[in-house]
């Protein structure tokens, strides 16, 4: 370990053997299980700094892409990073080349934000101007409200505008957050229709029709508006991945090395993005805690986190590695063997990896 002292810094101490493993990978995909206290947001910090020293001199700090989930994390990685390169900063190899220049930092985004990235650069190819507004929440509700004067949803007993109003935004985040078409959603379920005798199931199928016509409506009026919402980022962009080739190689050669944090609350469409960008074996570091899946409300996928090596596989199609990071930092062996009290009456099948959270002595 060259850069000892600077690793021992993000740290806070010297790694134990499973931060050092996840730290050191070679430039190829794995997924990091991070259990809570773990430290894996100075792990990410310390990777940038082996990246950047170590790891391949070709990888510059501002050669390395960080995303997260929401505007805290990404604040809270943006300063544990910057943090571990000052020291780096001005000083020279034996060589007399600078160990980090000023001001090459790591590109830190949460998921959406990098989507509008994208649109912002390349949303003329798919007839997306630049100057598109995206609408705020309360915009968002105004348009769905003229959803109303196109479609009428029969099924829906005594409806109030703003209750329909709700549905139709909420399965079109739906929608959007799995790549369901509003067109796929009417089909299945009116199979289903025609094979169900059931007043109470034939009742909620009739509903979720009129709502995916309203999706369809809402979509149209969007188009017609020429604006875009907050769901509508991430599928186009993917949009853009998926029809032009030559964006994929812009940023795979923009960014040879890739961290993302809170994996496990990605959902499809997100997963399918980065895939498409940072597939075939790119160096992507995955982080995530199973259990930790808190937004399974808004569509986000646990799956996304258990099958990363199974998706992300290795240059010769192996699966990714998968590395533990189970020394928990924050609690003691006292708070951690209460919490073991409080679920001992569940089911093993219930029960977290007995290995996450493992107290540090």
């Amino acid at each position: 370990m060259l850069f000892r002292s600077e690793i021992e810094a993000c740290l806070g101490g010297p790694p134990t053997d499973e931060q050092w493993a996840a730290i050191s990978m070679p430039l190829e995909p794995y997924v990091i299980v991070a259990g809570a206290g773990s430290g894996k947001t100075s792990v990410m910090a310390a990777r940038v700094v082996h990246l950047a020293l170590e790891a391949d001199p070709r990888i510059a700090p501002g050669n390395v892409l960080c995303l997260t989930f929401t505007n805290k994390a990404t604040e809270n990685l943006t300063g544990k990073i910057r943090d571990a390169l000052a020291p780096l900063v001005g000083r020279r190899d034996g060589n007399g080349e600078a160990l980090v220049a000023e001001g090459d930092e790591p590109t830190i985004l949460n998921y959406h934000g990098f989507a509008s990235e994208i649109l912002r650069r390349h949303g003329m190819r798919i007839g997306l101007e630049p100057d598109r507004r995206i609408l705020s929440p309360a915009q968002t509700r105004e348009l769905c409200g003229k959803v109303l004067d196109r479609v009428r949803f029969p099924s829906i007993e005594f409806p109030r505008q703003d209750g329909v109003v709700d549905k139709v935004l909420d399965l079109a985040e739906q929608a959007a957050n799995h790549l369901a078409d509003p067109e796929r959603i009417v089909e299945l379920n009116a199979g289903l229709l025609e094979e169900t005798r059931s007043r109470v199931d034939r009742a909620i199928l009739q509903e979720r029709i009129e709502l995916a016509q309203g999706v369809r409506a809402y979509l149209d009026l969007k188009q017609e508006y020429r604006v875009v919402d907050f769901g509508d980022q991430i599928r186009l962009a993917l949009r853009i991945a998926r029809e032009h080739p030559d964006v994929v190689t812009e940023y795979r050669e923009r960014f040879p090395a890739v961290l993302l944090d809170e994996y496990q609350d990605t959902n499809v469409a997100q997963a399918e993005l980065l895939h498409t960008l940072f597939g075939d074996g790119h160096a992507v570091t995955a982080v995530g805690d199973p259990d930790q899946n808190i937004y399974a409300w808004r569509g986000a996928s646990l799956h996304n986190l258990l099958d990363f090596p199974n998706r992300f596989r290795r240059r010769n199609d192996s699966p990714a590695a998968r590395l533990p990071l189970y020394t928990n930092f924050r609690s003691g062996s006292a708070i951690l063997a209460a919490a073991d009290a409080v679920i001992a009456p569940l089911p093993e099948t219930q029960r977290p990896d007995p290995e996450i959270g493992r107290a540090h002595v």
